[in-house]
Formats: C-alpha cells, structure tokens, sequence
C-alpha cells in the first residue's frame, strides 16, 4: 500500500501504533490519515477519538482501513469520527480515489 501510494505521488509517515498516529498527527499536520483499525497499544478508533479531541488537527480527514466488515462494526467505526471506511482486502484504486475525495475538500 505504501509503494502504491508513494508512486501516485503521496508522501507516506508511518505509525507503528495508534498513540504514534496520534503523535504523528500533531507533528507532521498530515492533509489526510489512513488509519487501520487494528493496531498495537492503542487501536484506530481511539487514535481517532483523540485526534478529533485537537482542535489543531480535528479537522484532518481520517479513512480507515479495517477487516471488521459487518453492519454493527461499520457504524462503531463511523461512530468513532472517520470520515471514509475501506474493508480488506483494499482496493488500492479505491484507497487512492477516497483519499482525493477528501483533499479536494480543501
């Protein structure tokens, strides 16, 4: 995914857990966020819990990339504050066409 994403001309900050997502929201100010929900230490949906709570980076649009596919699992990610929502196996096509969603926003 990041190979992809970096040959459609995006530059990639990587997190090995959800509090680096955190931490590296506030310091990096990224234009946008694919968080998967699953991670080590701290989960995806908390991550975004807690950057929605910033107001210096509330506002940065969040997709998240997840495994969890039934209806009751799409709305407690919504509900966490995503903005988009792609279950696995990703389509890189698909991730690339929500992330322009959200940055022509801008």
């Amino acid at each position: 995914m990041t190979q992809y994403l970096e040959a459609q001309g995006y530059r990639i900050v990587l997190a090995r857990n959800g509090r680096d997502a955190v931490e590296l929201a506030r310091t990096e100010s990224p234009d946008a966020i694919v968080m998967d929900v699953q991670m080590p230490e701290m989960d995806g949906l908390e991550a975004t819990r807690r950057i929605r709570a910033d107001g210096d980076i509330a506002l940065t649009p969040i997709i998240a990339v997840t495994s969890f596919a039934m209806d009751s699992d799409r709305e407690k990610i919504l509900a966490a504050g995503v903005d988009g929502y792609l279950t696995k196996p990703v389509s890189l096509r698909a991730l690339v066409g929500e992330i322009a969603k959200y940055l022509k926003q801008e």
